[in-house]
């Protein structure tokens, strides 16, 4: 390796890195902007690494030692990857993050303010019993 290729190295190093990680933020900021929740939003960043990494797969490039490896398994995989990603984002459609109608609560608060209700008096009977039960005791025993 000559030390223009190293030079590109270094250089390519730190510049990939940004690249790589530009894409994943903007790419799923344009999925949570068309609709998708964040689950969907990382499934098409992912479904788009996919395609990037089968493509540079069927496309065979040769083994090397010199500044041509890092294009063909670096460079070239995050441009497919990109595209791949671009192109599922404008072809899928817009989905509407509003859901209409009576609110669906997942947590049962209803229930469960019940419930600790329920087991503050029931506490505080047990408690009364116990206070009650040692005055009676206490009584007994001091005659």
């Amino acid at each position: 390796m000559g030390f223009l290729q190293i030079l590109l190295l270094i250089v390519s190093l730190p510049l990939f890195g940004l690249a790589f990680t530009v894409m994943l933020i903007v790419g799923y900021q344009q999925a949570r902007h068309k609709g998708y929740r964040t689950p969907g939003a990382a499934l098409i960043i992912f479904a788009g690494c996919t395609v990037g990494i089968i493509l540079t797969i069927l496309r065979n490039p040769p083994n090397s030692t010199s500044y041509r490896f890092f294009v063909d398994f670096f460079w070239l995989p995050l441009i497919f990857a990109s595209a791949a990603s671009a192109v599922l984002i404008l072809l899928l459609p817009h989905r509407t993050t509003r859901i209409f109608g009576p609110r669906q609560v997942k947590f049962p608060f209803v229930w469960v303010g019940q419930a600790l209700l329920a087991l503050g008096l029931v506490l505080l009977g047990i408690s009364v019993h116990l206070w009650l039960a040692e005055a009676t005791s206490d009584l007994f025993q001091q005659h």
